[in-house]
């Protein structure tokens, strides 16, 4: 996959937004639940992968562990409802330094 994009979230309207705002120059590809995201990283390769922090059942830094323990290489940016000191900590601590604010719905 050329110039490749994996977008994760629960949340259809941020997906539908990732698509519209960068399906022009890049292959996007959304998933709303991790496992099926993960299968998708073992078979295909990607520069980015957005992940959303509201995923239900796991947190952001569980679900990096998990992509990374794939052992493909891509940067992650994790998508984020609110920033503030403490999650800005907890997104360094998890070598998360890149974030997106979000606008909560």
């Amino acid at each position: 996959m050329k110039n490749a994009i994996l977008a994760i979230s629960e949340r259809k309207e941020i997906l539908k937004q990732i698509r519209k705002e960068l399906a022009e120059k890049y292959e996007v590809i959304t998933f709303n639940n991790l496992l099926d995201a993960i299968d998708m990283v073992r078979e295909s390769d990607f520069d980015l992968v957005l992940l959303d922090n509201a995923l239900e059942g796991v947190t952001v830094g569980e679900a990096k562990k998990k992509l990374a323990s794939i052992g493909k290489e891509f940067v992650t940016i994790a998508l984020v409802d609110e920033i503030n000191v403490e999650a800005i900590k907890e997104l360094e601590n998890l070598n998360l330094c890149l974030f997106i604010k979000t606008n909560k719905s």
